[in-house]
């Protein structure tokens, strides 16, 4: 082993888990989003949850970010840009959670 491999190895190792640790965060904020749009709407436990499970599922599944299915379905009750500040919001204390440091606004 030469220092130049051992270096690459540690930022490979550095990147990965910034990856995973990222990952953490937009779900634990998607998801947060998800649950507090059902409940915006009036939803609360069981309905809520449901509600949350959809939106999570079609992000999953490539059909439309979490984000925007939120916009979609608050169109009327709420603004994007309330959607879109609450989102920043939820982002920032997901950062905190992992012990990350904030992202920049909209990075995601």
């Amino acid at each position: 082993m030469t220092t130049f491999d051992d270096r690459e190895r540690a930022a490979e190792a550095r990147w990965a888990g910034a990856a995973e640790t990222e990952f953490r965060v937009l779900s634990r904020a998607k998801r947060a989003l998800a649950v507090w749009a059902a409940q915006s709407l009036g939803q609360q436990d069981g309905a809520a949850e449901i509600t949350a499970q959809r939106l999570l599922q079609a992000d999953l599944e490539g059909h439309l970010p979490v984000p925007e299915a939120v916009v979609r379905l608050l169109a009327g009750h709420v603004t994007r840009t309330e959607i879109e500040s609450h989102y920043q919001h939820l982002l920032d204390l997901a950062h905190a959670a992992e012990g990350a440091p904030e992202a920049p606004p909209h990075a995601h």
